[in-house]
């Protein structure tokens, strides 16, 4: 036996040394990729970690943009856990998430629910998010980081994440945001004008102010279907093998659900006092969450 060389059998010229060589070697190279790759994944898991810890302890932290592979992540993760929990989703006027211009999507906020229902419709465009700090633990630690959420620290430094908001919107040029203007989950969904914080506007406000691209409000509303009725057939036959809680999420069964999104507001287009212009996109959330509601075939209350 070589040095060099490890022979099972000796062939003609040798060659079977040399074929084993070479798949050695392809081993031995393979090995070290996968070491690399291994090694590369820990390090940015730590790295999220530790950029998540910073999220959940100092007020109006703002982490590293959502990278391309968290947005495909999302786009999948989302789709799944929408299709799981809620169900069916009816999307309207979805046309407008393909605007070219930032926008600042205004929603209602009924559930848990509508953090599934929202990134289904943002397929891979970066985006900002305010997410209660209270909501952020165990493994969404790393994954809100990820994602790009901004933590709002209500009993400390509420402002914080807002003043965040603002700067990193002003900073990334191809940055979008969703805000719960409502700021609260209002579960029976009855909508009212002093419910719809005024100062969620200006985070489109100055996001223009400093924008080299056009911005603009796009007002949007969720309902659910709450119809046992509207199952599924996969959901009739799950929960008639045993599976109660098939769509159980956070102690309620979904039947399905409808996204309305409206034309876009530019910026400018608004009045110049935020209370005047939070009524506005009031009075298009409320016409596009009867517009979802209809197509639920269920009335929805509003009052201003």
């Amino acid at each position: 036996m070589e040095l060099n060389t490890i022979r099972l059998f000796e062939g003609a010229n040798g060659q079977s040394a040399l074929l084993f060589d070479g798949a050695l070697a392809l081993w031995i190279v393979g090995g070290l990729l996968a070491l690399a790759a291994l090694g590369g994944l820990a390090y940015r898991v730590r790295f999220w970690w530790r950029e998540g810890k910073k999220l959940v302890e100092q007020p109006g932290y703002v982490t590293p943009r959502a990278p391309i592979f968290a947005r495909i992540a999302r786009l999948i993760a989302f789709n799944f856990m929408a299709w799981r929990y809620i169900g069916p989703i009816k999307r309207i006027g979805s046309h407008h998430m393909r605007d070219k211009r930032r926008l600042i999507i205004l929603i209602n906020h009924q559930t848990e629910r509508d953090v599934l229902i929202i990134p289904t419709s943002l397929r891979l465009r970066v985006v900002r998010a305010l997410m209660a700090v209270t909501q952020i633990f165990g493994i969404r630690v790393p994954a809100a980081a990820w994602l790009g959420v901004i933590a709002v620290h209500h009993d400390k430094n509420p402002s914080a994440a807002l003043r965040g908001m603002i700067r990193i919107m002003q900073q990334d040029e191809d940055s979008d945001a969703i805000v719960f203007p409502q700021g609260q989950l209002i579960r029976d969904n009855v909508l009212k004008r002093e419910q719809f914080f005024d100062g969620a506007l200006m985070i489109g406000k100055k996001t223009a102010e400093k924008s080299s691209r056009p911005v603009a409000f796009l007002p949007a509303a969720i309902a659910y279907d709450r119809d046992p009725t509207h199952a599924t057939w996969l959901q009739r036959l799950l929960e008639g093998l045993g599976w109660k809680k098939f769509r159980d999420f956070y102690g309620e069964t979904m039947y399905g659900a409808a996204i309305a999104f409206g034309k876009p507001i530019p910026v400018e287009d608004l009045p110049n006092d935020y209370k005047a212009a939070m009524t506005v996109v009031f009075d298009r959330i409320v016409e596009l969450s009867q517009q979802a509601d209809e197509s639920l075939k269920r009335p929805v209350k509003a009052t201003v």
